[in-house]
């Protein structure tokens, strides 16, 4: 049980990551920027979200707990795909997974702080809220 996975191998793999990664926040951006002008087009303006909003959804939408599970799937599932491709496979989504929490989680830091003026709570003398800086 479980997925048991060599962390040194994901070295091997950092061109499909990062190729990958890519392709995911790009692909994401679309789809959430299109959201807007979606909206309007199907007659509902008032669905449409604040334009900073979008930022914040693009950057820090993607995590990959249901890759990590189709993948963690492939080890047990006897397959035609052999061991390279299966461990190219898995690797990619860990790294990717790997990779967006990481950027994901400061993106969205850097940019909320940049767009809300909000503090992160780790600064000293911060007593103000997230929703308490987006009201203003």
């Amino acid at each position: 049980m479980g997925l048991l996975f060599s962390v040194s191998s994901l070295g091997s793999y950092l061109l499909l990551i990062g190729f990958a990664f890519f392709l995911l926040l790009v692909g994401r951006t679309i789809a959430v920027y299109l959201h807007g002008p979606l909206m309007g087009l199907l007659g509902h303006p008032k669905a449409r979200l604040p334009r900073t909003w979008y930022g914040v959804i693009s950057v820090s939408g993607i995590r990959g707990a249901i890759p990590i599970v189709l993948a963690r799937g492939l080890l047990d599932t006897p397959a035609a795909l052999g061991p390279s491709i299966t461990d190219a496979v898995v690797a990619g989504v860990l790294g990717v997974a790997f990779v967006s929490i990481i950027v994901g989680n400061v993106s969205a830091d850097v940019y909320v702080k940049r767009h809300f003026g909000a503090k992160s709570s780790d600064e000293p003398g911060d007593d103000r809220s997230l929703p308490a800086a987006i009201d203003r």
